[in-house]
């Protein structure tokens, strides 16, 4: 038979060093951005752009000038694969379609854009608000 009683104590142990760093983790980050839990778009709303550039000259300073002369400061832009392949994924707030536009206008003055590989997703902060609802009602029931 198992001695699960007597070794209760190694199971509590275990379970704290697992429950304590999650904790610190979600303190951290309540501190740093203000949230318990980074949030994607899909959850909370935006538009995500992916985008590759047929000549070089952006740079991630040029691509968030682009868009925050179209209104849009909280983004976040990453490059994606290596350096020579001039692609870019850009997360920030909705957009309305003409803004949408406006800044990939902005962005193909920059230099070139491709336009076949251009990707943008664009997900209303409603959608994003029915998600997260499933979402924790999902948890709960998964809980009971």
């Amino acid at each position: 038979m198992f001695s699960l009683i007597q070794k209760r104590r190694w199971f509590y142990l275990f379970s704290s060093a697992l429950i304590i760093p999650g904790l610190v983790i979600m303190l951290y980050s309540l501190f740093t951005t203000g949230s318990l839990f980074r949030l994607g778009n899909e959850f909370i709303g935006g538009s995500i752009y992916e985008l590759r550039f047929l000549e070089e000259g952006a740079t991630e300073a040029s691509i968030r000038q682009a868009f925050q002369e179209n209104g849009n400061d909280g983004v976040t832009i990453q490059r994606l694969g290596n350096p020579e392949a001039n692609r870019w994924s850009v997360r920030a707030s909705f957009q309305e379609t003409s803004v949408s536009q406006q800044i990939i206008e902005s962005l193909n003055a920059i230099a070139p854009i491709d336009l076949d590989s251009l990707r943008v997703e664009q997900v209303s902060p409603t959608v994003g608000q029915e998600v997260t609802q499933s979402a924790i009602l999902a948890v709960l029931v998964a809980a009971a």
